[in-house]
């Protein structure tokens, strides 16, 4: 409420931008569904999908354009998957993915620009990872929710700056994930689990 009752000056976060601020109390969530460019400015997700750089069906991103400016784009609440090689080299530098999500397809963010800017909302229901998902998506950490139970083929691959890896589940929960031919980068050496690593 303290929060919220702040006034604030328009564009205040633009540059940054934030995703969240943390409260005493909890946290409040800062980005609307949509692009925020690496310039500072921000397209809508209604707007990126009416101008066709991002194409839908029935509630699966199938396609974007290889013109779709880079930034970290925020994909809505709603969307249930992410379609083949729906982002492949896109050179987004962040994507945040809705809980809505349950299977990301092979090739779905091949070829991008993330760094530790690759989030998944809480109360994911992503199972499933396909294969090459995220190769060559320049990650250097990330977290995956304790829901996902396949991870495909080189779904990591190709990320050598990958040092961090945490899974929100158990030991148990990543030991049972059923794990593709090379689904690793060669940088990751453990996994980061909610009770305990496991060394790869």
């Amino acid at each position: 409420e303290q929060w919220n009752a702040i006034e604030k000056s328009e564009g205040w976060n633009v540059e940054i931008p934030a995703t969240e601020v943390i409260c005493s109390d909890g946290a409040v969530n800062l980005m609307d569904a949509g692009l925020y460019q690496t310039h500072g400015t921000f397209t809508s997700w209604d707007t990126l999908v009416n101008n066709g750089d991002i194409t839908v069906e029935d509630n699966v991103i199938t396609s974007s354009s290889y013109d779709i400016p880079r930034g970290k784009l925020v994909i809505p609440e709603g969307i249930g998957g992410i379609g083949d090689s729906a982002f492949f080299g896109t050179g987004l530098t962040g994507v945040s993915i809705p809980s809505s999500v349950t299977k990301l397809e092979n090739v779905a963010f091949d070829s991008n620009n993330f760094g530790d800017n690759l989030t998944f909302a809480p109360g994911s229901q992503l199972v499933e990872i396909g294969d090459k998902a995220f190769d060559g998506a320049r990650l250097t950490s990330i977290e995956i929710p304790a829901s996902v139970e396949i991870i495909g083929n080189s779904a990591f691959s190709d990320n050598h700056d990958l040092s961090t890896f945490v899974f929100e589940g158990t030991v148990a929960q990543w030991n049972a994930i059923t794990k593709g031919t090379g689904w690793n980068s060669n940088s990751i050496n453990k996994i980061i689990c909610s009770d305990g690593e496991v060394q790869l």
